[in-house]
């Protein structure tokens, strides 16, 4: 999927107010990306070392860009309850074969929605919520738009890629965890 960055899209903390419900993409090189949902401000994540649920989004866009992660924000008209967040969050605690970042976030739409989308991946869902009239608008933070206008595409990447991630995420959390015991 080919996404627009405009210049006058660059993400702000002042457009939350703006956000409803959006999916959160961030990372590195995004292949793949790590997927993240926003709510009214707050922020949920299943990571590889645990799960972020109801955090300030403030709080996490500092860590992206003190990480200096590319950010994009698809924002979206769904209202997503906080409650049903919660829960589904804490049902995908532990990433592996079955669960990925992606998947409670996908599940939080389908609940709200009423509908089961046939996308394993986000670069399968965002082109069904376009087609749809779901999502309103992509924020986006760390790409270098040079000039008024500069178009991304969402890499394709697979299922072995993920838990190469999620492995390497946690490799990385616990060999930290082990260096700062020391």
């Amino acid at each position: 999927m080919r996404i627009d960055l405009f210049s006058d899209k660059v993400f702000k903390p002042n457009k939350l107010a703006l956000i409803k419900s959006a999916i959160v993409l961030n990372g590195s090189d995004f292949n793949p990306p790590h997927v993240g949902l926003l709510i009214n401000n707050m922020y949920f994540s299943s990571t590889a070392n645990g799960l972020k649920i109801n955090v300030p989004f403030e709080h996490i866009f500092n860590a992206f860009k003190r990480r200096k992660h590319k950010v994009i924000i698809a924002s979206t008209k769904v209202n997503i309850d906080l409650t049903l967040a919660l829960e589904i969050f804490k049902q995908h605690d532990f990433l592996g074969v079955n669960y990925s970042c992606y998947k409670p976030v996908k599940v939080c739409f389908e609940k709200s929605l009423n509908t089961l989308f046939d996308a394993t991946y986000v670069y399968q869902l965002l082109p069904i919520l376009v087609k749809q009239d779901i999502l309103l608008d992509f924020y986006h933070y760390g790409f270098n738009v040079e000039g008024h206008k500069k178009s991304i595409v969402l890499p394709r990447y697979s299922e072995k890629e993920i838990l190469n991630c999620i492995s390497k995420e946690r490799f990385h959390f616990d060999r930290n965890a082990e260096i700062s015991v020391h």
